[in-house]
């Protein structure tokens, strides 16, 4: 009994297009692992920054230069406030 070419042809095309198909998401999977990889490199200067600001902040702070009672003071305070809040919900991340 032997296999007509036309099914021959059509395994031939199927295999090409999976290993086709492969070779294009082994591709993608090692472009999204370098990826993940430097968005954990910029999220560290990211949060050194964040840290920076912070210790400005309250150096400012310390100061007193912004009141509560106005504008710019209850601005200056809702952005402590965002800041302080990031740092400690980090602190109980990391203490989990």
């Amino acid at each position: 009994m032997t296999v007509p070419i036309y099914i021959f042809i059509i395994a031939i095309i199927i295999v090409s297009i999976s290993i086709y198909i492969a070779i294009i998401q082994r591709r993608k999977a090692k472009l999204y692992r370098d990826l993940y990889e430097n968005i954990g490199d910029d999220l560290d200067g990211v949060e050194t920054q964040i840290n920076v600001m912070l210790s400005t902040i309250k150096a400012i702070d310390a100061k007193g230069m912004f009141e509560a009672d106005d504008e710019v003071g209850v601005v200056f305070k809702s952005i402590k406030d965002i800041l302080i809040k990031y740092f400690d919900s980090k602190e109980d991340d990391l203490n989990k």
